[in-house]
């Protein structure tokens, strides 16, 4: 399955959702490293918002607990509106275990703060094999 710009020799497009502007600024740099354009979010209400504004994503990189909305809301409008299937989510916390069973179950990939470069890459090759 052919993403979002990949067929139209653009860069493949990803949503970055992330309340830390430290994290936020370094995993867009991780993001473009890799050959992505980034659409870089403060929140789960921005991420939502680039979702119904852009027609599809080739990547979604979300954390889990931010203010006004969290990722699982950003992962279930994601979804709902089936605006990309490779999602990976980071978060320093799991507090909702129940959540990221299902959401690793459906397909998704999770990834613990902290995190490396070789680490974060690793988990997009995942996705990237499992939807290609």
């Amino acid at each position: 399955m052919i993403q979002a710009n990949e067929s139209e020799n653009q860069p493949p497009l990803a949503l970055l959702a992330e309340d830390d502007d430290m994290i936020r600024e370094l995993v867009s740099l991780y993001l473009e490293r890799l050959g992505y354009e980034v659409v870089s979010c403060k929140n789960g209400q921005e991420a939502v918002d680039a979702l119904e504004l852009y027609p599809k994503f080739d990547l979604v990189v979300t954390d889990l607990v931010m203010p006004e909305l969290g990722g699982a809301e950003v992962v279930k409008t994601t979804q709902s509106l089936d605006k990309c299937k490779r999602i990976l989510i980071i978060s320093g916390f799991s507090d909702d275990l129940k959540f990221l069973e299902q959401a690793i179950e459906s397909g998704n990939e999770f990834l613990k703060k902290p995190f490396t470069f070789s680490g974060f890459t690793e988990k997009i090759e995942n996705l990237k094999k499992r939807y290609t």
